[in-house]
């Protein structure tokens, strides 16, 4: 039996060799201190090489360090080629010892050190698995030499094409692309459409660290002229594509139009009449008002997107993908073709179309008598803009829908005040209308609080708060809107008041989606869905859907696990496209600020910052920084001027006038 007791050994430990002193030689076990002082308890099994006893003379770190340097000597005169040549054609498992005394016939242990050493290294001729070494065959060995060689290139590669797009960048000039950079093009624009393509990533993040991959990404097609003129920054950051993939397109066009059916209730005979915005070709609401003996019954109908749109087709896969519209200043992405979006589904008027309707019946005091919900058709009679109905509703117009237009409002106003003695929240926040033409930037300030928009309003909470309502009873699975409610009691102001509102948020709970019919707060309603948007939301087509197959009698077409994975989907989705919609709509408002003659604004503060102050211009109600080292208290109102503005960084900097 070996005796360790008193000498220097070297031992495995997490697969490399280590110097150790045998402190003491246990039956199972040895007690080992490295050159560090740390003590190690270690199996006699993984002992590669036993040294010399320690000279009382000489300490352990001194007599490991000499140690080293005489093995080192003897790598560097070990050929492991050579000794691969004379032992590969055995195919076995060796010892380091073994292969010390054929290469070096009389060995030392500094010898059996290095060859271990030399052999672990050469990872093409030989596999080292703890102490046992074996030759690789020749077929191993010309592959592992094809593996070295492949990842030689791709770093040449990799090298090679981190420095052509940096030199791109530098040139901030339109460069070509020279034919051995073809395929990295190829592939920067595949990761741009698929988010997809890890390596292609890897190195473009490497080109400036400042940047993301996308940035990068874009600056490199934009500079080599591969993208297109009227392609969009903003969409190609999101991941958001304009197009429609072909066999999606060409579905669509197929798509015949609606034909009356006596399965539904039929609407047609009711003058119905929808109220949007002017430019609005998507019109997936309507309203009917007729006055009866004993009530004002109401019809809110909408758009039957889930006639047209079948689960897991083409076109509904897609739609998931996208999750919703995108509305910018300057373009439209819709979640439909417009062949369905604009013309089949959209509530035209004198077209049948198929609805999902709710009718109600008003008493006198707003209270509901009675409601049920169905599946329609109607035929739209008129389409109003906002602006004709508030004209209709505040005149005396002896147009018929006049009076119509004018219970319905003061029944919305009663509607709205007893969600209101149940918590819920008015925000009176202006809302800016920017439309892009031919470079020509045209901005509105929409009055939220217009009679019309709050009567429309009114109506899509009372048709999503009535579906959430059936969905709950009728024990329908659906995808429902939450929100916990605050603290404390809150209240929204009246009038629109900035620093009053950024307080009121902050002290909101956030909104989420959920399977159960839970409170949403800023509503004051007991559950909520929304389903009255499936032209432009994944989640309210997947609504009507369920409720449409329970009114049918039909199993629902989506079990709870589907429901859940579709949340997860959407909430992400929506989020994004909320938050590119913010970034387009601040684009393009400073994009208008630049080009103003007159760069003097009254600014009102909303709270101190590190910098100065974060203000909100009174005009447009844009938000920006005001970089002053004077006292400021929130809601003062100060005369600024521009300091500077960057569109596409999204920044705004003023100072105050005359400091």
């Amino acid at each position: 039996m070996v005796s360790y007791s008193g000498k220097v050994i070297e031992f495995l430990s997490s697969g490399a060799l280590k110097f150790g002193h045998v402190t003491k030689d246990g039956r199972t076990r040895l007690s080992v201190t490295d050159q560090n002082g740390r003590h190690h308890s270690v199996s006699p099994n993984n002992v590669a090489v036993v040294h010399q006893e320690i000279d009382e003379t000489r300490s352990f770190p001194e007599i490991a360090g000499q140690l080293n340097e005489q093995i080192l000597r003897f790598q560097d005169e070990i050929d492991t080629e050579l000794l691969w040549e004379s032992v590969s054609s055995e195919q076995r498992v060796f010892a380091a010892e073994e292969l010390a005394k054929l290469y070096f016939s009389e060995v030392i242990a500094a010898q059996i050190s290095a060859i271990y050493r030399a052999v672990d290294v050469d990872q093409i001729r030989f596999k080292v698995r703890g102490l046992n070494i074996q030759p690789r065959s020749s077929e191993q060995v010309e592959q592992q030499l094809r593996t070295i060689k492949r990842r030689s290139e791709k770093e040449s590669l990799r090298k090679e094409s981190i420095a052509w797009m940096l030199q791109v960048l530098r040139s901030e000039e339109p460069t070509s692309v020279p034919d051995k950079m073809e395929d990295l093009i190829r592939r920067i624009e595949d990761f741009l459409r698929r988010r997809e393509g890890t390596q292609v990533q890897a190195w473009l993040s490497e080109v400036d660290r400042e940047l993301t991959p996308v940035e990068v990404a874009i600056q490199v097609l934009a500079l080599t002229g591969r993208l297109k003129e009227d392609a969009h920054h903003l969409l190609i950051l999101a991941g958001i594509e304009e197009q429609f993939p072909h066999d999606v397109s060409k579905q669509c066009s197929g798509m015949k139009p609606y034909t009356a059916s006596s399965e539904r209730v039929d609407y047609t005979d009711q003058f119905t009449f929808t109220i949007d915005d002017d430019d609005t070709s998507e019109l997936d609401d309507a309203l009917t008002v007729e006055t009866r003996k004993d009530c004002l019954q109401v019809g809110i109908h909408i758009a039957d997107v889930a006639y047209f749109v079948k689960k897991d087709d083409l076109l509904d896969r897609e739609a998931l993908r996208r999750s919703t519209s995108v509305y910018l200043p300057d373009r439209t992405v819709n979640m439909f073709p417009a062949h369905l979006s604009k013309d089949l589904a959209s509530l035209k008027a004198g077209e049948i179309r198929p609805t999902m309707s709710f009718l109600l019946d008003f008493s006198e005091d707003g209270i509901i008598k009675n409601w049920r919900v169905a599946r329609s058709q109607i035929s739209s009679d008129r389409r109003l803009t906002y602006d004709e109905a508030d004209q209709l509703i505040a005149g005396t117009s002896q147009d018929t829908l006049s009076q119509p237009l004018k219970k319905l409002s003061a029944l919305s106003k009663q509607i709205a005040a007893g969600r209101h003695s149940e918590g819920a929240l008015t925000i009176n926040r202006p809302e800016l209308k920017i439309q892009v033409e031919n470079d020509q930037i045209d901005i509105k300030v929409l009055d939220v609080a217009s009679p019309g928009r709050r009567l429309v309003s009114e109506m899509m909470i009372l048709a999503n708060s009535l579906a959430a309502a059936f969905a709950s009873e009728e024990k329908v699975p659906i995808i429902f809107r939450a929100q916990n409610p605050p603290a404390a009691k809150l209240a929204a102001p009246e009038e629109y008041d900035p620093v009053a509102l950024d307080s009121l948020f902050q002290k909101l709970e956030p909104g989420r989606l959920s399977i159960y019919p839970q409170p949403h707060a800023s509503l004051g309603l007991a559950s909520y869905t929304q389903l009255t948007s499936p032209i432009r939301r994944f989640t309210d087509l997947v609504i009507q859907r369920q409720l449409a197959a329970h009114l049918a009698n039909h199993t629902v077409p989506y079990e709870l696990q589907e429901l859940m994975n579709i949340l997860a989907t959407v909430q992400a989705s929506e989020s994004n496209v909320r938050a590119l919609e913010r970034r387009a709509r601040r684009l393009f408002v400073l994009k208008h600020l630049a080009k103003l003659d007159d760069s003097t604004f009254e600014v009102v503060v909303i709270k101190k910052q590190a910098a100065g102050y974060l203000v909100e211009t009174q005009d447009l109600y844009v938000r920006g920084q005001l970089i002053a080292d004077v006292d400021y208290e929130p809601g003062q109102i100060v005369k600024a001027i521009t300091d500077s503005i960057e569109p596409d960084k999204g920044i705004f900097r003023l100072r105050p006038l005359n400091r």
